[in-house]
């Protein structure tokens, strides 16, 4: 990093920044990834915002700290390097003015389907966070990871899980592989909300969301038949979301019709019977080894050729034991892709 030319610095459109105390983070709200600040970065990255250059930064840096002027240079140019690698700035040496690169518009699907994944996981709200907590105050990085449970939000699944149902629906569309949406498992319904969204942007009238889930919270788990899900015994009827807040969840985002079904019960009890033809896009979020066997059982044969399954919990030993035998019994060989800590998904082979 050289006095001149000097390096501009323009912040991404997609970066944003949560600072809390002496920590903070810079994310790219569009690939999620991002960097994680100490006091020091913090410092850094907001003397890069005020200066507008790594000059500027730099003054204003030696201006506040006793810190020899070399040493900050390289740390600050290591800083900049990192932040550009990753999507946050653009820094370039500009002898004279410093044009802004031209990006593509994002599109108004774009902006819709952006905003309602904000809207569904909380980050327009901002809110605080009650009962079963990994950490308080709000936290990006863990929201941006679903490693939270939000009061008001409507999904506890993280940006990057929220994000990988868009993909692979939009995915399903383009491609035309028929068949519906479902998740099992909906809690406060944000995921099935976000899939209804997807057919309303893309205007496709012939599919249906299917919306499966007890509206009573986790079942008793029958340790007689299935062993595996001891861990989950002294939860029975947590996370409990009644049908009628769930519906009134779709319906404060204008997207309640009748493209969206509601599947009500023990999944052993609703899915046998479920009027379900074909499925483009699967999504299991039941924690439990027999509740995930019972989805899988009951509506992967529904899945079409080039169709999507994700499993929202293959971190719990539970579930991943489910999934495992289930593969295995029915020669799935389809390659597991990783989404985040907890989410995986793979894709029915084409006939």
């Amino acid at each position: 990093m050289n006095q001149s030319p000097d390096t501009l610095i323009a912040v991404n459109r997609d970066t944003v920044t949560e600072v809390h105390g002496d920590e903070g983070m810079v994310v790219n709200m569009s690939t999620f990834d991002y960097i994680e600040l100490d006091r020091v970065g913090i410092a850094m990255w907001q003397a890069l915002l005020d200066g507008g250059s790594a000059n500027s930064a730099l003054d204003i840096l030696l201006a506040r700290f006793e810190v020899d002027r070399s040493t900050l240079e390289t740390d600050l140019n290591e800083f900049i390097i990192q932040l550009t690698a990753v999507g946050l700035i653009d820094a370039e040496p500009q002898p004279d003015r410093y044009e802004a690169k031209p990006t593509a518009a994002p599109t108004a699907i774009d902006l819709y389907l952006d905003l309602l994944i904000r809207t569904v996981s909380g980050l327009t709200i901002r809110d605080n966070r009650k009962g079963m907590t990994y950490v308080s105050p709000f936290h990006l990085g863990h929201r941006i990871h679903g490693r939270d449970i939000p009061e008001e939000a409507f999904t506890m699944i993280g940006l990057l899980r929220l994000n990988n149902v868009r993909a692979l629906a939009e995915r399903a569309l383009v491609d035309a592989v028929p068949g519906d949406f479902i998740e099992t498992g909906v809690w406060r319904g944000g995921a099935t909300i976000l899939m209804r969204g997807i057919l309303a942007a893309h205007q496709v009238t012939d599919r249906r969301v299917w919306v499966a889930d007890s509206f009573e919270g986790l079942p008793t788990p029958d340790l007689a038949r299935f062993p595996a899900d001891d861990y989950w015994s002294p939860l029975a009827g947590w996370l409990n979301v009644s049908l009628e807040d769930v519906r009134a969840n779709f319906d404060s985002l204008q997207l309640l019709d009748d493209q969206v079904v509601f599947l009500k019960g023990w999944f052993s009890e609703s899915l046998p019977t479920a009027p379900i033809e074909q499925i483009a896009l699967l999504r299991l979020d039941g924690d439990l080894y027999e509740s995930t066997m019972d989805s899988l059982t009951n509506l992967y044969p529904k899945v079409s050729p080039g169709g999507y399954v994700i499993i929202d919990d293959y971190n719990l030993d539970s579930c991943k034991l489910a999934v495992d035998e289930f593969r295995e019994k029915n020669a799935i060989t389809a390659p597991l892709q990783i989404i985040d800590w907890a989410g995986v998904w793979w894709q029915v082979p084409s006939e």
